[in-house]
């Protein structure tokens, strides 16, 4: 690992995901952005998730962590406490992160001071990912009470199909965290 802090931690729990694993973590590798770590946290699966990332093992940004299953949240929890970045990101073992996208996402969370920068995000299908739908929310910031603010991260509200958008998705990926902040929150 880089002898400084990273500036962003990407944790990505993985299971039986061997087959996604590669384009996940490049996608992120392959970022132009200086300062950021990748935990891979292998949760158990008969599949070889190191295998799949023999190819990287020599990039100082990756560190692949094994555990016995127990689920994703352990597995991103686990990611958490053995990652060191200022800020957090989510990101599944069969999500992408687009070309060029991380830079500015992240450079927004460092000079707002947020606690936590939501993202657009794309709907994919088929193996060639075609684009079914974009995702996002025209509400830009919370001036509101934590309380409120936790329920509009958590509860999954956007609408699909022909359906409006209206809200924010209650997944843990497509936000970058202060680290800070869920310390606090949630402790470490």
């Amino acid at each position: 690992m880089e002898h400084s802090v990273p500036r962003l931690s990407v944790v990505i729990p993985a299971f039986q995901s061997a087959h996604v694993i590669f384009k996940a973590v490049t996608s992120v590798l392959d970022q132009p952005v200086a300062g950021v770590e990748v935990v891979v946290v292998d949760d158990g699966g008969a599949d070889d998730i190191a295998g799949a990332l023999a190819s990287l093992a020599s990039d100082e940004r990756l560190r692949l962590i094994h555990q016995d299953r127990a689920g994703v949240s352990v597995a991103r929890n686990l990611g958490v406490r053995e990652s060191r970045g200022a800020f957090l990101m989510f990101v599944d073992a069969d999500d992408r992160l687009t070309p060029g996208s991380l830079g500015g996402f992240l450079e927004f969370a460092i000079e707002s001071r947020s606690d936590v920068v939501i993202s657009d995000f794309f709907l994919t299908r088929g193996a060639e990912g075609e684009l079914v739908k974009a995702v996002n929310s025209d509400l830009r910031s919370f001036d509101t009470s934590d309380r409120e603010v936790l329920q509009w991260l958590t509860l999954a509200r956007v609408g699909f199909q022909n359906k409006p958008n209206v809200g924010l998705l209650g997944a843990p990926w497509s936000k970058i965290y202060s680290r800070t902040f869920l310390e606090e929150r949630f402790g470490r």
